[in-house]
């Protein structure tokens, strides 16, 4: 009997993998659950087991192959034998098939992945191999001091960063060229998409002196808690009263959400992703800080998985820890806003019995003008920024 393994689809975006190892070769036994192939996706690379047991009859796809969803890339059989499908040569499975005779995991974190396995040579991932081709290094001269099985791009950029800092230069009038593929292919093609869409960004700014004496209170306790828990609790607080704000366009029709799932825009070593905290109205500061903490964690290994990546109604982008004072990001498509979040900065205010030094929070609100218009929009930020400056007791 034989059985088909096609690539996996994972999550709602992807519609290809590429093929970054094969844990198996042909004519080995491969039992139940054993890891068969490594397989990159635009947003993580994910171990991929054997959903049956059989003899690794055919490899239809070699390593670096950028393989579609659903397409046959490997046919195990009970016998040795037995001839394989006649379907074996090309794909059989439809696009976003789920895989039958494969199961994906994510992939063990950096510190597991590095335990050397025995017997078993150098692998190396396509894009550390791209980096490898562009600085006209040998695996060899990277591999000296390396001690996992899997060398990945970024102990490649580790051995650049590490020569550079010894003062090894590059030649000069050197020119890379890198390809513009996996996710920076699709921040690209996303980016691209925003930009289309008809949109405006307001600006407005939160008085956080009360706000920030609580925060320190707190945070001798919650040494996690940041500022950027207080903003999405406070958006979340507003997103659930505001159903034409905590909103994704369609095309066709604008789906409106009762609870409010904040993304968060996170910069990692691989590029822009946007993790997505659940229900946060719902959850204390504490909460969300720990699972803020989490879901960054995650992100920063490309350890997460398609639940913690989609199904946002708003998000939350904050290059204040950055040192930027105001900006106005792109759309989070298809959600109808998002908002951006500047650097704390002190400014002197004018009031009845003087001047006063406050604290205030640079807050900027870009939306979708197809699903929403500037009055309801202007109305959302002032009512964030009022629960910022006064935020309510129970929120300890």
């Amino acid at each position: 009997m034989n059985h088909k393994v096609v690539m996996p689809a994972l999550g709602e975006t992807m519609d290809e993998g590429t093929i970054v190892a094969w844990h198996k070769r042909p004519g080995e036994w491969v039992a139940k659950g054993d890891v068969l192939m490594e397989v990159m996706t635009d947003k993580a690379t994910f171990e991929v087991e054997a959903k049956d047991a059989g003899y690794l009859r055919a490899v239809l796809a070699e390593v670096d192959a950028v393989v579609p969803v659903g397409q046959v890339v490997a046919w195990l059989a009970d016998t040795l034998e037995e001839p394989v499908g006649e379907e074996h040569s090309q794909s059989s499975a439809p696009h976003g098939e789920r895989a039958e005779s494969a199961a994906l995991v994510p992939k063990p974190s950096d510190a597991e992945s590095r335990e050397p396995r025995p017997s078993s040579p150098l692998r190396v991932s396509p894009r550390a191999r791209r980096l490898l081709d562009q600085h006209g290094l040998t695996v060899e001269e990277v591999a000296q001091n390396f001690q996992g099985a899997i060398l990945e791009a970024s102990d490649v950029e580790a051995f650049l960063a590490t020569r550079q800092s010894a003062g090894e230069t590059a030649p000069q009038g050197l020119v890379q060229s890198i390809k513009v593929e996996g996710l920076r292919k699709v921040i690209a093609e996303r980016m691209s998409q925003a930009a289309a869409i008809p949109q405006v960004t307001l600006y407005a700014a939160a008085a956080l002196d009360a706000l920030l004496a609580r925060h320190r209170a707190l945070k001798v306790d919650n040494p996690e808690l940041t500022l950027s828990d207080w903003i999405v609790k406070a958006v979340a607080t507003i997103l659930v009263k505001r159903p034409d704000v905590n909103a994704r366009y369609l095309g066709t029709h604008i789906e409106s959400h009762q609870s409010a799932h904040v993304g968060l825009a996170v910069d990692t070593p691989y590029g822009l992703m946007v993790p997505v905290i659940r229900r946060v109205e719902t959850l204390s500061l504490r909460e969300i800080a720990r699972e803020r903490r989490r879901l960054i964690e995650l992100a920063e290994s490309r350890r997460l998985g398609s639940d913690e990546l989609g199904g946002g109604t708003f998000t939350v982008s904050n290059l204040g820890n950055h040192g930027i004072d105001q900006f106005g990001p792109l759309l989070n498509v298809p959600e109808v806003a998002i908002m951006g979040v500047g650097r704390l900065k002190p400014v002197v205010v004018a009031k009845a019995n003087g001047f006063f030094v406050e604290q205030h929070l640079p807050l900027s609100l870009t939306f979708d003008h197809r699903a929403l218009d500037g009055g309801p929009a202007a109305t959302f930020l002032d009512e964030v920024c009022r629960l910022l400056s006064a935020p309510p007791e129970d929120w300890d």
